[in-house]
């Protein structure tokens, strides 16, 4: 029975790999991660395909943290004994998310996932955790993140769409 299980998972996750997705583990935020790279991911944004990409293609194949902002939805009923995981039940960030592990493994850069809702301050309060060198989000998230005073703000244009990368010297 156990080798049947382990041969459909194997299956399983091949079909996703085809498909430029790989399975994801979110974690909280680790303060032992050396997370350099910031990517702001959230629901609903065009230019989520640009921050992946950008984030991955990082010149110094730094250490990347992806932070999925979803929507928070009620849809979900309480269920006694079962653990609670918002991303599984979000499938944008699913797929997402997942194509942000394929991308990273086939760059083989270093990243963790983390998965909050779309709250005021809620991709500050993880930055504040973290204090990347470099922050990658969009022109609207970049108004909203200005509270971490960065050093140097710059605009990058890709095929995919517009990213801001908000830069923060780490202080001494």
């Amino acid at each position: 029975m156990a080798v049947l299980g382990m041969a459909i998972a194997y299956t399983n996750y091949m079909l996703h790999k085809k498909r430029g997705h790989a399975p994801v583990v979110t974690t909280g935020v680790e303060k032992s991660f050396p997370g350099e790279v910031l990517a702001v991911l959230s629901a609903d944004n065009s230019d989520n395909e640009a921050i992946l990409e950008t984030a991955i293609n990082n010149s110094d194949k730094k250490p990347v943290v992806f932070l999925y902002l979803g929507k928070l939805s009620s849809e979900r009923k309480p269920e006694l004994f079962k653990m609670i995981e918002p991303h599984l039940n979000d499938e944008q960030a699913r797929k997402d998310l997942g194509r942000a592990n394929y991308l990273a493994q086939e760059a083989k850069i270093e990243c963790r996932f983390v998965y909050r809702h779309q709250k005021p301050d809620a991709a500050y309060r993880v930055w504040r955790e973290l204090r990347p060198f470099d922050t990658i989000v969009t022109p609207e998230q970049a108004a909203e993140l200005q509270q971490i005073k960065p050093d140097r703000t710059y605009d990058e244009s890709t095929a995919k769409g517009t990213i801001v990368h908000l830069l923060k010297e780490p202080s001494a």
